[in-house]
C-alpha cells in the first residue's frame, strides 16, 4: 500500500480555513510536523495567501531593519564622527530621489530571497519525501511544508537584526576608532554566527518535510532478483535468476547479499571511521550490502559527525589564513573562524543535496522505475565524499589568503597567462570542484544502480 492509498481510505477532514492556514507557520514556530499538516490539509487559494502575506512581512521587516541599521553614520571629516538620524529622515532620505528607491529595491530584493530560498530548499529535499506518482504533485507538497517555516523565519530575522544594530549602534557610538579589537570583536561574533541562523532554518524544514512523508514500504513491489531486477514473484525450480544465473537466496533471504553495513551493525568511532573507508574507496561494493528499507536515523548520525568533521576542520583553516603575517584584527580572524564553522559544513550540505538531487531527478527522468525514498540513505552516506572534498576546499582556500599567490609563483606567471588567462588559484580550485563533482555524480550514479533493485 503506498502513501496516496492510504491517504484515500481515512476519512474525510474539512479543510482548516485560511485563516489557520496564514496562522500555521506561527503556530508551527515551535512544532514544524503541525505547521506541515496544516498547510499540506489547507486549499491551494488559502496557502497561497499564506506565502504572499508572509512573503510581504518578510520583506518589510527587512526594510525597517535597514531603516534602523542607517539611523546612525559613520563620517569622516577632521577626525571620525558618527551623526544620528530619525526613522523619518532616513525614509526621506531613501524617498528624495522619486520613483523606484532604495525601500522599494529592498523590499523587491527580500521577497526574491525568500521565495527562490523556499523554492529551493524544496527542491533540495523533494527526493526525501516523494513515495510514488507523480513527480510535481510530491513537489507541491514539498513545497507546502517548507513554506511553514515562514513564522520561524521572520522572527529569527527580526531577532538577529535586532541583536546585530544594537551591536554595531553602540560600537559607533562609544569608540571614535571602530578598528578596535575590543569594540570590533562583539559586532564580529554576531555577523559570524548568521550561518547558526540559517542552520536553525534549514533543521526546520527538514523536520516539516520528514513529518509528511510515509514510513518506507515494505511490499510495495514483488520481490526482485538483485542482480538484474528480475520479477521472482513466481520462483524458478533451480533456485537461481533464469536472466542473470544469480542465487535466488542471496536476493530473498534477510542478510544474504545486504548484511548491512559496519556502522548501522554496531555503532563507535571505529565503526564510522571504517564505514567512512568502506564508502570512499569501496563505493559499488559498500553500496551493494546496504540495507536501504530499514529506517534512516543511523545513516543521517553517520551525516552529521561528517558535518561536525568539516566544521572543526574549516574554522581553524579560516582563522590561520586571516591571522598570517597579521593582516587582519584580531576580531575579524575570530569572525572567519566562526563563520567557517557554521558556514562551512552548511555550504557542504547544499552542494551535497544539490548534487545527488540533479543525479536522481535525471534517474528520474529517464523513466526510471527507481523507488527515490531508496536513495536516502545513500545521500547521507554519501558526506564521507562530502567531508573530504570540503575540507580539501577549505585548505585551499586558506593558503590562498594566507600565503597569496604560491601556485602562481611556483609554475611561474607568465606560464600561467598563455595556459589559464587567469591566476593558476582560480584555475586549480575551479577545475577541481569541477572533477570532484563529476566524480561525484559518478558515485552517486553507481549508488544508485546497486539499490535500485533491493528487497531489503
Amino acid at each position: 500500500m503506498n502513501m496516496h492509498q492510504s491517504e484515500r481510505e481515512l476519512p474525510d477532514e474539512p479543510a482548516p480555513s485560511w485563516f489557520h492556514v496564514c496562522a500555521a507557520p506561527w503556530r508551527g514556530v515551535a512544532r514544524p510536523g503541525l505547521a506541515a499538516r496544516i498547510l499540506l490539509a489547507g486549499s491551494m487559494w488559502s496557502v497561497a495567501l499564506s506565502c504572499v502575506l508572509h512573503t510581504v512581512l518578510f520583506a518589510v521587516t527587512v526594510v525597517v531593519l535597514r531603516m534602523w541599521f542607517e539611523t546612525v553614520e559613520l563620517v569622516f571629516f577632521e577626525k571620525p564622527d558618527f551623526r544620528i538620524f530619525t526613522m523619518g529622515e532616513v525614509w526621506a532620505i531613501w524617498r528624495r530621489d522619486a520613483g523606484f528607491g532604495t525601500a522599494e529595491q529592498t523590499f523587491l530584493i527580500a521577497a526574491a530571497l525568500a521565495v527562490g530560498a523556499t523554492v529551493c530548499v524544496a527542491w533540495l529535499l523533494f527526493p526525501y519525501s516523494h513515495m510514488g506518482g507523480r513527480l510535481w504533485l510530491t513537489y507541491g507538497r514539498t513545497l507546502r511544508a517548507a513554506s511553514g517555516a515562514a513564522g520561524l523565519v521572520i522572527l529569527l530575522t527580526a531577532g538577529y537584526g535586532v541583536a546585530y544594530g544594537v551591536t554595531l549602534h553602540r560600537l559607533l557610538l562609544s569608540s571614535p576608532l571602530p578598528g578596535a579589537n575590543t569594540a570590533m570583536l562583539p559586532v564580529a561574533v554576531v555577523a559570524g554566527v548568521a550561518p547558526g541562523v540559517l542552520w536553525i532554518v534549514v533543521w526546520w524544514i527538514v523536520r516539516a518535510v520528514r513529518s509528511i512523508r510515509a514510513p518506507v514500504p515494505e511490499h510495495e513491489q514483488p520481490p526482485r532478483c538483485e542482480g538484474c531486477g528480475y520479477d521472482l514473484t513466481h520462483l524458478p525450480e533451480r533456485g537461481r535468476c533464469p536472466e542473470c544465473d544469480f542465487a535466488l537466496a542471496e536476493s530473498l533471504t534477510p542478510g544474504g547479499k545486504r548484511p548491512g553495513c559496519r556502522w548501522e551493525n554496531g555503532r563507535g568511532f571505529v565503526s564510522w571511521w571504517k564505514t567512512s573507508i568502506g564508502v570512499l574507496l569501496h563505493a559499488d561494493r559498500f553500496y551493494s550490502t546496504l540495507r536501504v528499507r530499514t529506517p534512516d536515523a543511523d545513516a543521517r548520525l553517520f551525516a552529521r559527525r561528517h558535518y561536525v568533521l568539516i566544521a572543526c576542520c574549516a574554522a581553524p583553516c579560516f582563522y590561520l589564513a586571516n591571522h598570517e603575517l597579521g593582516k587582519h584584527e584580531h576580531a575579524v580572524c575570530i569572525a572567519a573562524a566562526i563563520v567557517a564553522f557554521l558556514g562551512w559544513p552548511l555550504l557542504a550540505w547544499f552542494v551535497l543535496h544539490a548534487n545527488a538531487t540533479l543525479v536522481i531527478f535525471w534517474w528520474a527522468a529517464r523513466g526510471s522505475t527507481l523507488r527515490l525514498y531508496l536513495t536516502r540513505k545513500i545521500v547521507s552516506y554519501e558526506a564521507a565524499y562530502l567531508s573530504l572534498i570540503a575540507v580539501a576546499a577549505a585548505m585551499l582556500l586558506a593558503s590562498f589568503a594566507g600565503c597569496g599567490a604560491w601556485i602562481t609563483e611556483l609554475i611561474g606567471a607568465d606560464f600561467c597567462r598563455r595556459v589559464f588567462h587567469t591566476s593558476a588559484e582560480s584555475a586549480v580550485f575551479v577545475a577541481g570542484i569541477a572533477v570532484a563533482s563529476g566524480l561525484w555524480h559518478w558515485r552517486i550514479t553507481i549508488a544508485i544502480r546497486a539499490v535500485r533493485w533491493s528487497n531489503f
